[in-house]
């Protein structure tokens, strides 16, 4: 993804935009510095600057703050697991296991979901080979 796509996709996720934050900073410029280089002596302008600069740090806050709950959320979601039911009906479709193999089946496909979906998915006639290559045999 281009940076003006990462950069687009984040405006509209989390409201803003790096032409609000550069036009505040030339505003805060224009406000404390004259064409000269000197200081306005003006507390009306200093504090509208003042102001400008503090709402965009709180618009950078309340962003980094949605981004952190969201990088929480999904780190602390817990990831999908088959049902031991549903991988015992897809393992009792295997002709020819015997019971350890049964068993050390179910333990394999119950802890990954994208081996117990691939597994699934597989024609009846190549599920046991598909199993016995997992269980090492």
């Amino acid at each position: 993804m281009a940076t003006n796509e990462v950069s687009n996709n984040l405006e509209e996720t989390f409201g803003t935009s790096d032409r609000g934050l550069e036009d505040e900073r030339a505003l805060e410029d224009d406000a404390t510095h004259t064409s000269g280089g000197q200081r306005k002596s003006s507390s009306s302008s200093l504090s509208r600057g003042k102001k400008r600069k503090e709402r965009g740090s709180e618009t950078m806050y309340n962003v980094l703050g949605r981004m952190a709950d969201s990088l929480d959320r999904f780190l602390n979601s817990e990831p999908s697991k088959p049902t031991t039911q549903a991988v015992l009906d897809e393992v009792s479709k295997v002709p020819g296991l015997d019971e350890t193999q049964v068993l050390k089946s179910i333990d394999l496909l119950m802890h990954d979901q994208r081996k117990f979906d691939t597994f699934s998915g597989l024609p009846v006639e190549l599920k046991k080979p598909w199993i016995l290559m997992h269980l090492g045999r």
